[in-house]
């Protein structure tokens, strides 16, 4: 029973590790009603979003953006971060942040 116990945890443990691993495809901006929290889409929230937060992303809602509060700011995409996608040669190697979900060719560029 308790080899069986600790079975399920560790598969309970590596369904969430992979959930929030992957990656967002959404790339909505953010919204001042959606204070400490991103738009995104509610499935790529990992979490179920609470009835108020579903409507804190007025500018996007038609396009599915919900207000996911507690979503890790390092897997957010560049535009949900106020930076900008550009080729990478044009991007100081000082201000890019990798791809962050933009096209390929291009880096998120930190604004300064």
């Amino acid at each position: 029973m308790k080899l069986s116990s600790l079975f399920l945890f560790a598969l309970f443990g590596f369904v969430v590790g992979v959930a929030i691993e992957k990656p967002i495809k959404s790339n909505f901006y953010h919204e001042e009603t959606c204070k400490g929290g991103y738009c995104l889409l509610e499935n790529e929230c990992g979490h179920d979003v609470e009835v108020e937060h579903k409507d804190l992303c007025p500018g996007q809602k038609k396009l599915g953006a919900v207000c996911c509060k507690g979503f890790p700011a390092d897997k957010v995409n560049c535009f949900q971060t106020h930076n900008t996608c550009m080729a990478v040669k044009t991007c100081p190697e000082n201000l890019n942040s990798g791809r962050k979900g933009c096209p390929c060719g291009e880096t998120c560029c930190v604004l300064v």
